[in-house]
C-alpha cells in the first residue's frame, strides 16, 4: 500500500472513531465555514496563526472553543470531556476564532516528521466535549520548489485579493548584489504606485514593517495583507501589486516587479521596433515602443563618431515614438554605426545596441 493512502486511512479513521468514542452524547455542530492562516506560508519551527470561521455552524459569538487536534500528534490526548487551556482558541470577531502555535513545539515534533505526517487533521469542540465541528484539516502551503525554480519572486496564494493574507517569496541567491545582506526590505505600492508603503531606512518603525522575514539559505518572505499594509481608502479597488526589494540601507536593489491582481487582464509585452530596417545618414530614424506599463516615459540617446544626440518620445502608454533626423545630425560625419540607448525615466535601459548603417554611393 503506498504511503498516500496509509495516510488517507489513517485520518479517516481517526476522524471518525475516536471523538465520537470519547462521548457518544456529542452533538454535531456543523462544517467549519474556512480556514486559513497567517503568514500563508511558514516553516513549521515558526509561530503561526490558524483562523477559523464557524459561520453556519451553532456555535455561539460567545462561546469558548477549543481545538481537538489528532495529528500529527495529539497534544490534549485524554482531555475530551474537559479540554486544556492550552486548547483554547482566541475570538477575533463575529464568527472567527483563531489558534496560536508554533507546530514543532505544539506537536513535540520535528519540521521533517510533521511534514510526513498526514496534516493537520482536527475537530474544534466546546470545554466538555458536548458539542463538536465537522472533521477538518488546515491547509499548508507547500513552497519546497521555489528554491529550485529559477523565479526571483513567488505570491502565495497565486490569486491574492485586497482584504486577504498574502506571502511573498524572495529568492535573494538569483540577485547577485544580495550576497550577504543583514536585511531585506521591500519599497511597494498598488496600482502603478497609486499608493505607496516605501522603504524609508531613517524611521525606525517603517524599517520594521517593509523587512522580509529571513527563511534561511536566502529565502525570504513578506506577509501581508495589502488593504491593512497600504492602508487603501474604503472602496478601493487592487489592480497592481508594484514592488521591489532592497538589500539594508538601500545597498541595491532588485528591478521593478509587477503582479496582477485576479481578473485583471495581463498586458501583452512591449514591442520595440525601428523604422526602416536599413538605415542611413540621410534618413529619418523612427523609434516606436508599443504597449509601456503606466505612467512610463521614454528617452533616447544615440552616438555616432564623437557626436551624441538625445530626445523624449512622444505618445502614452499604448505607444510611445522617437522621430530623429540623421542628417541633420550625422549627415556630414563618415561613420558606419549609430549606438542605440533607450531608457525611461527611472534609467532602466530599455534597449541597448548598435544600428548599422547603409552606405550611400
Amino acid at each position: 500500500m503506498n504511503n498516500p493512502m496509509k495516510k488517507a486511512i489513517y485520518t479517516l479513521l481517526m476522524a471518525l472513531v475516536f471523538p465520537f468514542a470519547a462521548n457518544s452524547q456529542t452533538q454535531e455542530a456543523g462544517d467549519i465555514y474556512k480556514i486559513w492562516t497567517y503568514p500563508v506560508v511558514y516553516n513549521f519551527d515558526e509561530a503561526v496563526s490558524w483562523y477559523f470561521d464557524l459561520s453556519g455552524t451553532t456555535f455561539a459569538e460567545t462561546e469558548d472553543v477549543y481545538i481537538w487536534i489528532w495529528s500529527p500528534s495529539e497534544p490534549d490526548a485524554g482531555n475530551w470531556n474537559n479540554s486544556s487551556d492550552f486548547a483554547k482558541l482566541t475570538h477575533v470577531e463575529g464568527m472567527v476564532w483563531r489558534f496560536d502555535l508554533t507546530p514543532t513545539l505544539y506537536f513535540s515534533k520535528t519540521p521533517d516528521e510533521i511534514k510526513a505526517s498526514p496534516g493537520f487533521w482536527l475537530r474544534l469542540k466546546d470545554k466538555t466535549g458536548t458539542k463538536q465541528s465537522g472533521v477538518s484539516n488546515v491547509p499548508i502551503t507547500d513552497f519546497s520548489s521555489f528554491p529550485s525554480s529559477g523565479n526571483p519572486f513567488q505570491v502565495y496564494p497565486a490569486k491574492f485579493y485586497l482584504d486577504q493574507p498574502m506571502s511573498i517569496l524572495f529568492n535573494s541567491n538569483l540577485v547577485e548584489c544580495f550576497a550577504d545582506a543583514d536585511s531585506v526590505h521591500m519599497h511597494a505600492g498598488l496600482n502603478n504606485w497609486d499608493v505607496k508603503q516605501e522603504y524609508q531606512a531613517w524611521i525606525p518603525e517603517v524599517v520594521q514593517k517593509v523587512q522580509l522575514v529571513d527563511m534561511g539559505n536566502g529565502i525570504y518572505r513578506k506577509d501581508l495583507i495589502p488593504e491593512e499594509y497600504f492602508n487603501t481608502p474604503e472602496g478601493y479597488v487592487m489592480n497592481t501589486f508594484n514592488f521591489l526589494f532592497v538589500k539594508n540601507n538601500w545597498a541595491c536593489t532588485t528591478p521593478d516587479y509587477i503582479l496582477y491582481a485576479p481578473d485583471v487582464p495581463i498586458p501583452p509585452d512591449p514591442v520595440l521596433s525601428f523604422f526602416p530596417l536599413k538605415v542611413s545618414v540621410n534618413d529619418i530614424l523612427v523609434i516606436t515602443r508599443q504597449f509601456n506599463t503606466v505612467g512610463q516615459k521614454l528617452k533616447y540617446s544615440i552616438t555616432g563618431g564623437d557626436k551624441t544626440i538625445t530626445g523624449d518620445f512622444a505618445g502614452n502608454m499604448d505607444s510611445q515614438s522617437a522621430f530623429i533626423d540623421l542628417i541633420g545630425s550625422f549627415g556630414a560625419m563618415n561613420i558606419t554605426t549609430l549606438s542605440v540607448t533607450i531608457t525611461d525615466q527611472k534609467e532602466t535601459v530599455i534597449f541597448e545596441g548598435d544600428i548599422p548603417l547603409v552606405q550611400l554611393d
